[in-house]
């Protein structure tokens, strides 16, 4: 505490207030980032789950889309039956 009177009668004192704000900017500044770091890897790590997911969707929509394509198909053979198309079942 000593010190920081001297300091404040040598330099005075706005400069030592101005160099304990400063001090105290620094240290907001480093802490923001610091947390900004630590949910870019919360973030990070949640993104790559969820694109592993998607890649494993992507990887079962071929098996899906050739189900839905058979359904399909007997979809339209049973409707033309009943509507009574006699043409080329396909």
């Amino acid at each position: 505490m000593e010190s920081l009177t001297r300091a404040a009668y040598e330099y005075g004192l706005s400069t030592v207030l101005s160099v304990g704000i400063l001090s105290l900017c620094i240290w907001l500044v480093k802490s923001v980032v610091t947390s900004m770091c630590k949910r870019m890897d919360e973030v990070s790590a949640s993104l790559s789950k969820v694109a592993d997911k998607l890649e494993k969707h992507d990887e079962r929509a071929e098996v899906r889309a050739t189900y839905v394509r058979e359904e399909h198909k007997q979809m339209i053979t049973t409707l033309g039956r009943i509507n009574g198309y006699k043409g080329g079942e396909t």
